[in-house]
């Protein structure tokens, strides 16, 4: 267990001092937001490109990476058998309502179909855009546990992804801290390039 945490610490300092390198070197434009994850991995995604996905909510609207360029868009991975993803259901709705007049699209990908979903929540108690069937997205971002929070930049960039629903340091809840925070971050990023 020790041998792991080791390495995985290791491997959360080569990826922040490859960023630092890579800003010295003028490789990246702007600065990414890095949280080491126990789910070492998905790190990997941190300033890449969103993968291509192709996912319709409730209502047959389509989603893809062609229709969130331009926008801020939060991510909530989650599923119908995670209780914490369920119970942030509330402090998720606050973002909504937050931010509703901005540029920012939520959406929260489920492994489940609509049915299901259906039948184990009520459709009035998550205010982000509801993705069924949602799998192969979980399956191309190695995802594995709920929820995950993943925030795409207007450019189609990762800039956030954290799993769980608090702050493993702080023990407060990202929905009310941390994520605010990167939306606030993104939201001035674009206001300061109209400058």
């Amino acid at each position: 267990m020790r041998i792991t945490l080791f390495y995985q610490l290791l491997l959360g300092l080569l990826l922040a001092l490859s960023t630092i390198e890579n800003l010295a070197l003028g490789q990246q434009k702007k600065p990414t937001i890095v949280f080491v994850d126990p789910n070492i991995s998905i790190q990997k995604w941190i300033g890449k490109k969103m993968p291509i996905f192709r996912l319709q909510d409730k209502q047959g609207n389509v989603y893809d990476n062609k229709s969130i360029l331009g926008k801020v868009t939060v991510f909530n991975l989650w599923s119908i058998h995670c209780h914490p993803c369920i119970v942030e259901f509330p402090m998720l709705n606050g973002l909504v309502g937050k931010y509703s007049k901005d540029n920012i699209i939520f959406l929260a990908p489920a492994p489940e179909s609509s049915e299901q979903i259906n039948n184990a929540i009520s459709v009035d108690s998550f205010n982000y855009t509801v993705l069924p069937d949602a799998q192969s997205f979980f399956d191309i971002m190695g995802l594995v546990g709920y929820p995950y929070h993943i925030l795409v930049d207007r450019n189609g960039f990762i800039r956030y992804i954290h799993m769980g629903i608090k702050n493993r340091k702080s023990g407060k809840e990202i929905a009310i801290t941390e994520l605010p925070q990167v939306i606030e971050h993104e939201l001035n990023e674009k206001e300061a390039e109209q400058k």
